[in-house]
């Protein structure tokens, strides 16, 4: 039998060695024509009915999930792709005192859909439109303060029912240091995201330092979410595009990061929905 065959018929083993490792597997909120957010969390637990997994979390906070949201996952071993669709069953609270992590348990799927090399993040029944990121290299971790400062106004602006000019907040220039690429956005984690950077775009990362990345969750957000990042890793996959994962960065503007956290929990929040963001979280923010 061939080895891929035989690992998707014995998944759920392969769920079973994560649990004992505490490896990850990827979990977005799904959400119809909308962009998706990608956590990669550990496996906790496996049961023949459950998948215990450690609750994503935005900048520290706990993402807001609720009961039933329909939730599209994905195992990954080696250059193989899997994903299925389940729901979260229950929320669990975890213990300082004890070690144990806030966590999510999901439905155990039936059964699991292997990704094709050329739709990575797409099977039958489910798929993931990735955020684009356009990735500017900034000359000063500071010069990105003005556009972030523009930007969360105009959100926070449109959250509020009033109209928005793009435009105008690009009137808020950022020194660039080398080229401007855009990406896509494979995961994002407590304090950082990974950058998928296409092949004729990777001389944007020749040069190590600080980034700005503007994340594009319209038409949920107004405009995409500007954060500062600075690059820690890179690695070159199958495709010759660039993986590069990104540390946030709020030294210069720490009024930033509760904004950028709540703006990424309203999003999930409204996915949940099937609405739009509200206004209430972003006043909160400001």
């Amino acid at each position: 039998m061939p080895a891929r065959r035989s690992r998707t018929e014995r998944w759920k083993d392969s769920l079973s060695q994560l649990a004992h490792r505490r490896g990850p597997i990827e979990i977005s909120v799904a959400g119809s024509e909308a962009r998706s957010l990608n956590w990669r969390v550990r496996v906790l637990e496996v049961s023949e009915r459950e998948i215990v997994v450690e609750h994503p979390v935005a900048l520290r906070r706990r993402v807001p999930l609720t009961e039933g949201a329909a939730i599209v996952g994905a195992l990954s071993i080696g250059q193989n792709r899997w994903m299925f669709t389940t729901s979260v069953v229950s929320l669990r609270g975890g213990s300082a005192d004890a070690g144990t992590p806030d966590a999510v348990v999901l439905s155990m799927p039936t059964t699991v859909e292997r990704c094709q090399r050329r739709s990575f993040y797409r099977i039958s029944t489910a798929e993931l439109s990735l955020p684009p990121v356009r990735c500017t290299g900034l000359i000063e971790l500071a010069d990105a303060i003005p556009l972030e400062v523009a930007a969360r106004a105009a959100i926070l602006d449109a959250a509020g029912g009033s109209a928005v000019d793009p435009s105008a907040t690009r009137a808020a220039s950022v020194p660039t240091r080398g080229p401007v690429g855009e990406g896509v956005l494979l995961n994002i984690g407590g304090g950082g995201a990974c950058l998928s950077i296409p092949s004729d775009a990777t001389s944007l990362l020749d040069r190590p330092g600080h980034f700005l990345l503007e994340i594009d969750l319209t038409p949920t957000l107004a405009l995409p979410l500007p954060v500062s990042a600075k690059l820690a890793h890179t690695r070159i996959d199958s495709g010759q595009n660039v993986h590069a994962g990104f540390a946030f960065e709020f030294t210069a503007n720490r009024d930033h990061e509760p904004f950028v956290a709540e703006s990424i929990c309203r999003y999930i929040a409204s996915l949940q929905s099937g609405g739009r963001a509200g206004g209430s979280g972003a006043a909160r923010a400001a």
